[in-house]
């Protein structure tokens, strides 16, 4: 199963665009072999996106900065249509990419899990026992509440506060921003009026 990709490998379009000794050849050898470095990574790195791969593939890359510096110039030959390379640019570049799919061949997909899915399930494990213990403190809290004297009489604060809360302070305060509203608009359009 590990090597299933590893020999369906087809260098041919790569060999042939180098053969035709040409800038549009080299172009195209470099546009090939960025296909086969795509086709692998998604092949080998189960993450949903390229974006996602292509990160989670940097801990696997002996020479990335090689595959940067690849990827860096497909982008040019994508993006700009005067932009030519030389066939040693091209075989050096070519280099870059297969050190990082020699690379990538040794992954055994399998044995690779989704770095979002490592993330999730260790997150929900950490957690656990932190919304364990929280929902335990205020099943407490709820019955100290209810059951004892000190708890009801802390419970008829709560409840005074939060009336007076909703009642008085939060009309109190939506008053003070309708006030400083209109007095800044009031300021505004007295500075902005022309005197007479």
């Amino acid at each position: 199963m590990k090597n299933d990709y590893t020999k369906s490998i087809d260098w041919s379009p790569v060999e042939r665009a180098l053969q035709d000794g040409t800038f549009s050849g080299y172009k195209i050898a470099v546009i090939e072999t960025e296909k086969i470095f795509r086709n692998l990574l998604n092949e080998r790195i189960p993450e949903k996106t390229f974006d996602l791969r292509l990160e989670r593939a940097r801990e696997f890359i002996s020479a990335l900065k090689e595959l940067e510096h690849a990827r860096a110039m497909h982008s040019h030959i994508m993006d700009e249509a005067g932009f030519d390379i030389s066939r040693e640019d091209t075989k050096e570049i070519i280099a870059g990419y297969w050190r990082a799919i020699s690379d990538l061949q040794k992954i055994d997909r399998d044995a690779v899990a989704p770095q979002s899915g490592r993330i999730f399930s260790r997150i929900t494990r950490r957690h656990y026992a932190i919304v364990g213990v929280s929902l335990f403190t205020i099943l407490i809290a709820i019955f100290f509440l209810g059951e004892t004297d000190m708890g009801r009489r802390i419970c008829t604060l709560f409840v005074t506060i939060s009336r007076v809360c909703l009642f008085y302070g939060i009309p109190a305060l939506a008053l003070c921003a309708v006030l400083i509203a209109g007095f800044l608009f009031y300021r505004k359009r007295k500075w902005s009026s022309p005197e007479e």
